[in-house]
């Protein structure tokens, strides 16, 4: 099983190995949209660095921090756009990280939508039944979400043979954009040959991914991703995260600013993660090929 918080740990690990991140931890739980936060520092150490100016990461939210009374913050919730939430005593309160987990979790999210374009072609699959009416022509796809394109319009035989029969795509036509009165899905299915009434069809489609939303969100049951497919939105983050910044070795605001010139030349960021770009395309392309091995011959076309 994978989880949105595994894909951030995973992303973490491969953007930032090795560093150490100036972290506190939660001193009694933080109810969402409270302006004042209290940390714990059992070393000492760290508790100095919570000042004014400083952003703290709890979980999926980021905070700024306007002043700093012992070891209680007073804070802006839900700074940069991300989402106001409770967090929990000992959550672990992370300063000026370098990624935050709400960065991490839009960029994996970007991801979803870039996976699902037809560039890249994958998606996951989904499928709903509709009684076949004589009197009916169109039919509206009720609860159908991000709908990319149908795989196949089966029809159920009746008894004795009792299995599924694809309809040829000649026999079927979707319209998308249909109209919300008659058609309140947006999806409007035309059957143009004959059926059993009171038998189901099948209609299997593409679907787009879906985005993640809690850290305990799963990688399947939520965003529709296939056990295969997990080590792809990390990649993906990972480019978009770095493109603009530095892997470890290149980090520019790490180290002197003489140092940028002859260790850190123009073109460092993207000679870092050409790699990480074509792994992440052999990736794609292995995966659109285990999806077309698997549905490619079922439309009907």
């Amino acid at each position: 099983m994978s989880t949105l918080g595994s894909m951030i740990s995973q992303t973490l690990r491969r953007v930032q190995p090795g560093q150490q991140v100036e972290a506190l931890t939660l001193n009694g739980a933080y109810t969402a949209g409270a302006t004042s936060l209290t940390v714990s520092d059992p070393a000492g150490t760290i508790l100095p660095s919570l000042r004014p100016e400083t952003v703290i990461g709890i979980d999926l939210e980021l905070f700024y921090v306007q002043a700093v009374t012992g070891a209680t913050a007073q804070v802006v919730p839900g700074y940069l756009g991300s989402l106001e939430a409770n967090h929990a005593d000992q959550t672990m309160v992370y300063l000026n990280p370098r990624f935050s987990q709400f960065d991490i979790m839009q960029a994996i999210n970007d991801d979803l939508n870039d996976l699902c374009s037809p560039d890249n072609n994958l998606y996951q699959v989904g499928s709903v039944e509709i009684p076949f009416n004589p009197a009916t022509i169109g039919y509206d796809l009720a609860g159908v979400t991000g709908l990319i394109d149908i795989l196949s319009v089966q029809q159920k035989q009746p008894y004795p043979i009792g299995y599924w029969i694809p309809m040829p795509k000649r026999k079927w036509t979707l319209t998308a954009g249909a109209d919300l009165t008659d058609f309140p899905s947006g999806y409007a299915l035309r059957i143009n040959g004959g059926g059993y009434p009171g038998m189901p069809f099948q209609v299997i489609y593409k679907q787009q991914f879906q985005p993640f939303v809690n850290l305990t969100d799963d990688a399947t049951t939520v965003a529709g991703l296939s056990s295969t497919m997990y080590d792809l939105p990390p990649l993906g983050a990972m480019v978009a995260l770095v493109a603009p910044r530095e892997v470890k070795r290149n980090q520019i605001d790490s180290a002197p600013d003489s140092r940028r010139a002859t260790e850190v030349p123009p073109g460092a960021v993207m000679n870092s993660i050409a790699q990480v770009l074509a792994l992440r395309q052999r990736r794609i392309n292995a995966e659109a090929s285990r999806l077309h091995q698997l549905y490619g011959q079922q439309s009907g076309r």
